[in-house]
């Protein structure tokens, strides 16, 4: 299955090159465009915009990218993404460029007349000539500047630099054409091995040319046209053909090394693996202006030879596969097989990534395992730079450095690969045909903690799912760090699952499934996280500086009260295993917005309670016994009309009973991050947009987060009857259900009996004969940190060293009772580190986390633990007055003074 999948493309792809260096993916495609990408996040960064066909080929070159569309060849500058020349000549003299390779001061053009055209890079002042208006408006489109997918028509402001474009009438001043002695059909594969060019035509046949454009030997052997070569090494070609056949082709010799047979289908692509070991392509020069190509050395991956390496090769087919070949036994050593009806179009190959395009529009991506056999000479900047899981500030390039950096990719992989296998465990706590399967999520969470050097234990009361428990460390004198989350997931029964949601699906830059976000990413990134911190404490000679406890548990997403209490009694009995716990992590909130880290540092409680009006002892006929007696649904909407008023202000007497009107600068926070309320981040306009509500009722952003975090809310969630009704049916009872969102100055329990009380009157104002019941279904505590504590001070601290910027201090209008329940049992506060965006759709269809959040948020976890096991014990004022209100003031190792 590919990796990831990258979207942008509304037509085929046909054409792919990689740029190592920066890390960058250049895709071409039928839709005329060409699509950057970034491989270290899965994204795309930039769109360039300016050829009117299909672009056939693309080649990196000298920092340069180089494409053809038609009889059009385009250079582009890959700092500032602007065409810095266009070449143009009559598509009736030679027709399209239709295959394209570099090789020092020249390039090979393979052309639908059959023959192999030569320009010469260094020619372009003395071709130049002043631009058509038709170039100006080529070269306008071409530095449009933007990411995401750009298209013509938006107004763009051109670049001072006018491109150099090189037309028809001077094409002799720059090209020279490799000998009369073409193939009968288009020259499909162009190919520099060595000091020879090798060329695969419609024919089948592969001529090979030396560098003084004579036509050195023609190989036959091949039964199709010959649509891909790729040079092997300074002697050896691997030509791709329609017959469904590779041939490895000894240009010494000029005879078949051998043919590999194992496709069934036409194939469309070869691509060689790129080899770090050989990066001088120095040679002896081409000569100066239009003199004859000879003794360079090519852009294709050529190179001098370096003692007889293993190398890899792959070859694309129309069969939906991908086979990768060894050169050292000529045997197929991996099939990569096609998910999608769609073929492929084109390949290549980046380090220990896979590319393929396809024509459907669709990029995919496959993880190749490295060849240990091949030494890699990358600086640890490149490796660094590549991975979401990098880090700022890094400016040697040590030896150390890289092996630091290998082992946070090996790690990254195995986190995406932990990810995936615990996605499929259907773990839904909510349906008891599931609780097979939340077993074996707990005891694959278990396995995964003994791999870390955990101990474990697995604790369960009745029929509730198990609690996961886990212990590393537990040395007094180190602080001791409790990470809570849960296995268990909502059910996937909504509509509008554009994937599996229990099969993993990576596509541009996100990771898509039913727990990605709720909450089993995060969980995986703390245990990663701990991973890290004690595979880098095990090179010190003091060892791993923190205690670290786990609690997760399997009945966070079943919201019931017999759940809830059996959490708690389960975790009492063995608080022996979180001894000294002084501080609790979790990610169980989500950002406000988009691009800018968050601290959560209050959540609002919850009251779910039911309204039920009952009447007669069965169902009736509207027809019959319409308006003859008090309808059940009649009443049941007067009282409920008379809970809220049109601005959603609650009319329940003393409702807001001591309820504070804050603002952002008067909430208990950080007030340098709180009162930036950026509008790029979070605004009403957004909200609006990503909601899918008509409007709202505040005119700011500021009063709508107000509302939101830091006052309480009433809302009717549903009405219900009995079983499903039609026109004609008078239902004997209906239930409304309600749910109260209340801040930390309210009380729960008073605010249930000004309910039931308000209720009960309005009801009896309306003096029907009806009975009313009023039940409270469930109920969970607020909760509010201590933002000007140690532990928060630590966290965002973390939080800046990956991020670059300093989190934003939010409150979530949500709730999560066990918050405070972990609180009061551990006596110690939580911190709530999100991980998700806020457009991420937890629990809901098409549920999402993005790849950089994802291996990012496992960072912050180890930068948290490091830099409180160094600061550990925390300053005699680091211990808010909060607290200390809240928990006392304690000793190093954790006990209450």
């Amino acid at each position: 299955k590919p990796r990831h999948t990258l979207t942008g493309h509304t037509k085929a792809v046909i054409a792919l090159v990689t740029d190592d260096a920066s890390g960058r993916l250049f895709t071409s495609s039928v839709d005329h465009s060409i699509q950057v990408w970034d491989l270290s996040a899965f994204r795309n960064i930039h769109t360039l915009i300016g050829h009117q066909r299909s672009v056939l080929n693309l080649v990196m070159h000298n920092g340069k990218l180089y494409s053809s569309a038609g009889s059009t060849i385009k250079v582009w500058d890959l700092v500032e993404y602007r065409c810095v020349t266009t070449v143009h000549w009559s598509a009736a003299r030679c027709g399209e460029v239709l295959s394209m390779v570099c090789m020092g001061e020249w390039i090979f053009c393979g052309c639908q007349d059959g023959l192999v055209r030569s320009l010469n890079l260094t020619l372009n002042e003395v071709a130049c000539k002043e631009p058509s208006p038709q170039d100006e408006v080529d070269e306008v489109l071409a530095n449009f500047k933007g990411s995401g997918n750009a298209a013509p028509g938006n107004k763009h402001t051109p670049t001072t630099k006018v491109p150099q474009v090189i037309h028809g009438a001077d094409i002799a001043l720059w090209m020279c054409s490799l000998g009369a002695d073409g193939h009968c059909s288009g020259v499909r594969s162009v190919a520099v091995v060595g000091d020879k060019i090798c060329s695969g035509g419609g024919d089948g046949l592969v001529i090979v040319w030396n560098m003084s454009m004579q036509p050195v030997h023609t190989l036959s052997g091949h039964q199709g046209s010959v649509s891909a070569l790729a040079a092997l090494d300074d002697d050896i070609v691997i030509s791709g053909a329609r017959d469904n056949t590779l041939r490895v082709w000894d240009l010494e010799t000029f005879g078949c090394r051998c043919t590999l047979a194992g496709h069934t289908n036409d194939i469309v692509d070869v691509v060689v693996e790129k080899r770090f070991t050989c990066a001088n392509a120095s040679g002896a020069s081409l000569p100066s202006g239009g003199g004859s190509p000879s003794g360079s050395q090519a852009s294709n991956g050529a190179s001098p030879r370096c003692g007889t390496l293993r190398r890899r090769f792959f070859s694309a087919s129309v069969d939906h596969t991908i086979r990768m070949w060894c050169s050292n036994t000529w045997r197929c050593l991996r099939v990569f097989a096609l998910c999608s009806k769609a073929n492929i179009a084109t390949l290549t190959v980046s380090r220990d990534l896979l590319v393929s395009g396809c024509t459907d529009g669709a990029i995919q991506t496959w993880t190749v395992e490295k060849d240990r056999r091949q030494p890699d000479r990358r600086t640890s900047m490149d490796v660094i730079e590549s991975h979401p899981l990098s880090s700022h500030g890094r400016s040697q390039h040590s030896r150390v450095q890289v092996e630091c950096a290998e082992k946070l990719k090996t790690l990254w992989a195995e986190l995406e690969s932990s990810l995936r296998e615990f996605i499929s465990i259907t773990t839904i706590s909510k349906l008891p045909k599931f609780r097979e399967d939340c077993y074996a999520g707990a005891k694959w969470l278990g396995r995964l903690l003994e791999s870390i050097g955990a101990e474990i234990k697995f604790a369960t009361q009745g029929e509730m799912n198990p609690i996961v428990i886990g212990r590393i460390g537990r040395n007094p004198d180190q602080p001791t760090v409790t990470f809570y989350g849960h296995y268990d997931v909502q059910p996937a029964s909504e509509k509008g699952w554009n994937t599996d949601p229990f099969e993993l699906e990576a596509m541009d830059g996100y990771l898509y499934g039913r727990g990605v976000s709720a909450n089993k990413g995060p969980v995986l990134s703390i245990i990663y996280a701990v991973k890290q911190f004690l595979c880098k404490s095990r090179s010190s000679k003091d060892g791993p500086s923190v205690n670290v406890a786990f609690l997760f548990e399997g009945e966070a997403e079943n919201v019931s009260k017999s759940a809830f209490e059996n959490l708690q009694k389960v975790v009492r009995p063995n608080m022996h295993w979180f001894e000294g716990t002084d501080v609790i992590v979790a990610s169980t909130t989500s950002w406000i917005g988009e691009t800018r880290p968050c601290l959560t540092y209050g959540m609002r409680g919850m009251i779910n309670l039911s309204v039920k009006v009952v009447g007669p002892t069965k169902d009736l006929h509207s027809g019959i016994d319409g308006g003859v007696f008090n309808e059940p649904v009649t009443d049941l909407v007067k009282v409920l009309g008379t809970l809220v008023d049109g601005r959603n202000q609650i009319l329940i007497p003393r409702f807001y009973e001591g309820v504070r009107n804050p603002t952002l600068a008067g909430v208990p926070a950080r007030n340098d991050a709180m009162t930036k309320v950026d509008e790029c981040e979070f605004s009403i306009k957004k909200y609006i947009e990503a909601r899918g509500v008509p409007g709202i009722n505040h005119k700011s952003a500021e009063e709508l987060l107000l509302s939101q975090w830091c006052r309480p809310s009433l809302s009717i969630v549903d009405i219900i009857c009995q079983k499903p009704s039609n026109f004609s049916v008078i239902p004997k009872d209906a239930e409304g259900k309600v749910c109260i969102r209340y801040v930390a100055d309210q009380d729960h329990r008073l605010l249930k009996e000004l309910f039931e009380k308000h209720v009960k009157y309005e009801f009896a104002k309306i003096q029907s004969p009806n009975s009313l019941q009023v039940v409270c279904r469930s109920h969970g505590s607020s909760w509010m940190g201590c933002p000007q504590s140690h532990f928060y001070k630590v966290a965002e601290h973390a939080i800046k060293a990956e991020w670059g910027e300093e989190p934003l201090y939010v409150q979530d209008g949500a709730s999560m009772p066990v918050t405070a329940t972990l609180e009061e049992m551990f006596n110690a506060p939580i911190l709530q580190l999100p991980m998700s965006q806020a457009s991420d759709m937890q629990n809901l269809a098409n549920e999402r986390m993005r790849l950089k959040n994802l291996g990012k948020g496992c960072n912050v976890m180890w930068r948290f633990l490091e830099e409180l096991g160094s600061k550990w014990p925390p300053p005699r004022n680091g211990t808010s007055s909060c607290e200390k209100e809240k928990f006392g003031e304690k000793t190093a190792n954790g006990s209450a003074r």
